[in-house]
Formats: structure tokens, C-alpha cells, sequence
């Protein structure tokens, strides 16, 4: 049976209905595998065999992710409990008649305690409460702007930026040390020196970020291009693959298709992409899809297994780091117990003491 364009259409916008009722990568993906393949035909073994790998290793990772952070829970409630066991015990120390419980600050202080336990239980609650559909998703963590305006960043301008504001915090370093103000001189040739260099800072920043974003994004991306090589050469997959490409690729593989329309059979267009970043995987990726945009019919099967297996590592890494990095908010609310403990307990004991000293007679 063959498909018109008015049927492709029909079943890209029921497929879109459900795209948009349940956001989540691996369903567009698959999605628009189904479209590519009524629209294009081609073999679909490798593919789907592909689509099923990744979702079984994606199934693994949420179903460890489910684990860990019901354990992290686990540990955030008896670390409430245990913090408000330990509180509750110095009201009932036996020491004399030394009674600190209807002391007016200590209640205060209990009940605010009580409700930010109740508030750190909440926050942790709702790291059970997810649509782990959309939990393992790729985001994209940078917009326009910010990509825009990290290709188009000004050294000479912004150096000058830096001397200028190194110079005034100079001068008030100066004004400080005149004044006698030796606290106030120290910072400011801490933040002179800072401003000197935080164009370099900056810059430095800003290429971390861009490269963690790149990583998360590259494999989702090389995702396509392996689904779109089962019906495409090279080049084809690589135009094709533009009108999903993740933002942070979408410049970089821009120049690299204009590259290739130059010059088809030469290798630099592919070791150019984005070479300034220095990423390993991105740069052995690409030269495996130059070595397979070369390569004979015999060989072909095999860089495409070859491809696949590295992706799905490449993946995999990437979302396991992001998904365990997501759960650190949760160790963050198993140490927050102790600190709001430990502000009771400094104010009860100090009450506590007050208290002795006089019913002691010595106060």
C-alpha cells in the first residue's frame, strides 16, 4: 500500500495528539520513526531492534532511579524522626528540677522546627510524585539567546570590560587603604584581581555548560541520524536530521551540511563538527559516520551495528549521570534535619543552662 502526502499528514497530526498529551523523547522518537518509515519505506530490523534497546536500557535506569529514591526517602523520614527523638530528649534530662519545657522560646522554636520537618517531608514527597515519562527526557538547559551570544562573544570587548572594572575597584581599594580600612582594602584587591580576569571566568563558565549540554544532547541527535541511515545515505540523514536537531547542535550542524554540499567526499567537514568543544565521543562519532559515508555495501552493516552500540553507551551514560545527579536534592533533605536539630538543641541547652544557673542560686 502506498501513502499520499495528505495521509502522511493525517497520521503525523494523530501521532502529534499524543506526542503533546505525553511529552516524553522516546515516544516522538518513535513516532517519528513510524512517519519516516510510511513515508520512505526501507528495512526496519536494525531500527527497531535499535528503538527496543534503548527502551529496555531506559526502562533499567528509571526502575533503579525508583529505587534509590524510595531508599533516599527512607532516610530523609528517620532522619526527621531521628532528629525530633533527640530534641524531645533534652526537655526530659534529670538534672534537679530543671524544667525548660513551658519556657516561651523553646515552644516557639519547637513549633517552627515541627513545621520545617513537615515542609523538608513534603519537598521529599515529591520526589516519588513524577512522570517518570518525562523524568528521563533530554531538556534543553540553554535557549537562543545564551547559545547565540556564546558564538558571538567579543574577547577584545569584554577584556576591555575587565580592565575598566578591575580599574574602578582599584581605585577603591586605594580609597580603603588612604582610609585606614584594612577589612574593606583586603576585599577589594580580592575583587580587583577577580575582575581582571572574569571575562576569562566567564567565558570558562560558560563553554562547561555548553559541553554538558552538548553531551546530553549528541546522543539523542545520533539517535535520529542511525533511524534515518536505514533509508538515506550519510549526507540525506544528516539534512533530514536538521528539523529535530537539539539547539545546541542546530548551528554546528548547519555549517557542517553546507560543508558537505561543497565538498561531499572530504573528511574535515566531519572532523570540523564541533571541534572547539574537544568532545571525544562527538569527534569518534563523526569520523564513523565519514568512515561509513565512504564505505563499500559489506562493511556498511556493520559500522551501523558499530554506530548503534556507541550511541546507546554514549546514552546511557549521560541520563544515568543526569537522573543520579537529580537525586541529590534528596541528600540534600536528609541533612536538613540535622541542621534545623541542631539549632533547637544549641537554644535549648543555652536555656537549659540559664535555667540551672538560676534555680542554682547563681545567676
Amino acid at each position: 500500500m502506498v501513502y499520499d502526502d495528505s495521509q502522511t499528514d493525517i497520521m503525523r497530526g494523530a501521532l502529534g495528539r499524543i506526542d503533546r498529551e505525553y511529552p516524553c523523547e522516546r515516544i516522538r522518537t518513535m513516532h517519528d520513526f513510524a512517519v519516516h518509515v510510511e513515508s520512505y519505506g526501507g528495512a526496519i530490523d536494525t531500527s527497531v531492534d535499535l528503538l527496543l534497546r534503548d527502551k529496555s536500557r531506559w526502562e533499567k535506569r528509571i526502575h533503579i532511579t525508583m529505587k534509590e529514591r524510595q531508599k533516599m526517602f527512607m532516610d530523609v523520614v528517620l532522619s526527621i524522626v531521628a532528629s525530633l527523638l533527640i530534641c524531645a530528649m533534652i526537655l526530659y534530662l534529670p538534672v534537679g528540677s530543671v524544667d525548660i519545657g513551658g519556657n516561651m522560646a523553646s515552644q516557639v522554636l519547637t513549633f517552627i522546627v515541627l513545621l520545617l520537618d513537615d515542609w523538608i517531608f513534603a519537598q521529599a514527597q515529591k520526589y516519588l510524585m513524577v512522570d517518570w515519562l518525562q523524568l528521563d527526557g533530554v531538556r534543553q538547559e540553554t535557549n537562543r539567546q545564551k547559545v547565540e551570544r556564546y558564538y558571538l562573544y567579543d574577547a577584545k570587548k569584554e577584556r576591555k570590560l575587565s580592565v575598566v572594572m578591575a580599574g574602578i575597584c582599584g581605585i577603591l581599594t586605594a580609597w580603603a587603604l588612604y582610609a585606614g580600612q584594612q577589612v574593606w582594602a583586603a576585599a577589594g584587591m580580592f575583587l580587583t584581581l577577580f575582575m581582571v580576569n572574569q571575562h576569562r571566568i566567564g567565558r570558562r563558565l560558560a563553554t562547561k555548560k555548553l559541553i554538558k549540554n552538548i553531551k546530553s544532547a549528541f546522543p539523542v541527535w545520533l539517535m535520529d541520524i542511525v533511524l534515518l541511515l536505514q533509508s538515506e545515505n550519510v549526507q540525506m540523514a544528516l539534512v533530514k536530521s536538521q528539523e529535530h536537531a537539539p539547539l545546541v547542535l542546530e548551528r554546528d550542524l548547519e555549517i557542517l551540511n553546507d560543508r558537505l554540499q561543497i565538498a561531499p567526499e572530504s573528511p574535515e567537514p566531519y572532523h570540523a563538527f564541533m571541534q572547539e568543544f574537544q568532545i571525544p565521543e562527538v569527534h569518534s562519532a563523526m569520523s564513523m559516520l565519514y568512515a561509513l559515508s565512504m564505505g563499500n555495501s559489506d562493511r556498511a552493516d556493520q559500522q551501523v551495528g558499530e554506530l548503534i552500540t556507541r550511541n546507546l553507551s554514549m546514552q546511557d551514560a549521560v541520563e544515568t549521570e543526569r537522573l543520579h545527579n537529580r537525586n541529590s536534592g534528596l541528600y540534600l533533605l536528609f541533612l536538613a534535619p540535622v541542621v534545623t536539630a541542631s539549632l533547637k538543641l544549641l537554644v535549648d541547652m543555652a536555656l537549659f543552662m540559664l535555667t540551672f544557673l538560676q534555680s542554682s542560686g547563681i545567676g
